[in-house]
């Protein structure tokens, strides 16, 4: 019997945890492959749209396929995923990264199969990744660079997506990953994640890091409630209460969608999901 149930435990580990939910410290690397690795093998489509409130949420799958894998919240309407939503990086005409005509969308996730969204990996534009080959003499902002430090600036650009998880299944975010910014360049040093593992509001895993989730690259000075943050396209900020009401908004109206849709559980894409 002994040996019996230990070829079950060693069987129940990995293929579903024992039974137990996962959250942002066992999902996000699987979600964020769903970024690196993108689709452009198939054809996006429509699965259903809704107005919520001022906003149009489109729910997007692929060709050929049943799962809304994609939300999009936009101000008009969509009409052509496959144009309007570029799930890789491009470049305008002057050389910067884009993110294509629409870029307020993000790869939808439904971890405890229960019809609603609970982890979003939002869109938050594209640009350079700092990397352990990072000269230290590269031009700081604001600086011109030569011919060989634009090709390394093109070189490291890739699209920046920021994580946001229900980790308690009760509607509210309470747990994120956050690109932070050099503060001297506009370039991604390193990931954030602030979680409350208490869900009360209390920052008590704060880290910062690249590429492993479990490799620290350094710690993060922070209080119970604020984490400071150099965001895309903003200036420097704290992760704190109000970001995370924000984050909360946006996952209400993506769920505010998928049930007027009538998306059924097995409509959501998942870890598990084909």
């Amino acid at each position: 019997m002994k040996l019996i149930a230990g070829i079950l435990l060693f069987f129940c580990l990995p293929a579903a945890l024992c039974g137990q939910q996962e959250t942002i410290l066992t999902f996000y690397h699987y979600a964020d492959s769903c970024t690196v690795f993108a689709a452009t093998d198939k054809i996006p489509e429509i699965i259903c749209r809704h107005m919520v409130g001022q906003f149009y949420v489109t729910l997007i799958g692929f060709k050929g396929e049943d799962i809304a894998r994609i939300a999009a919240i936009t101000a008009a309407p969509i009409t052509d995923p496959a144009k309007d939503i570029s799930l890789i990086l491009d470049f305008d005409r002057s050389g910067h990264p884009s993110t294509g005509k629409v870029s307020t969308w993000g790869y939808i996730f439904d971890r405890n199969r229960d019809g609603k969204v609970d982890y979003v990996a939002l869109l938050g534009g594209a640009g350079p990744f700092e990397g352990a080959d990072m000269p230290p003499t590269f031009p700081r902002r604001g600086q011109p660079l030569s011919r060989d430090e634009m090709e390394y600036y093109l070189g490291h650009c890739k699209m920046i997506f920021n994580h946001i998880a229900d980790d308690n299944f009760d509607g509210k975010v309470d747990a994120a990953v956050n690109v932070d910014l050099d503060s001297s360049r506009d370039w991604v040093k390193r990931r954030i994640l602030v979680r409350s593992s208490g869900f009360n509001g209390v920052f008590d895993d704060v880290r910062g890091f690249n590429g492993d989730l479990t490799d620290v690259y350094d710690s993060i000075p922070s209080r119970p409630t604020a984490v400071p943050y150099r965001p895309v396209g903003k200036p420097p900020g704290n992760i704190d209460a109000a970001y995370f009401r924000e984050k909360t908004s946006i996952l209400h109206m993506i769920n505010e969608a998928v049930a007027r849709c009538k998306i059924k559980p097995e409509q959501l894409a998942g870890r598990k999901r084909r």
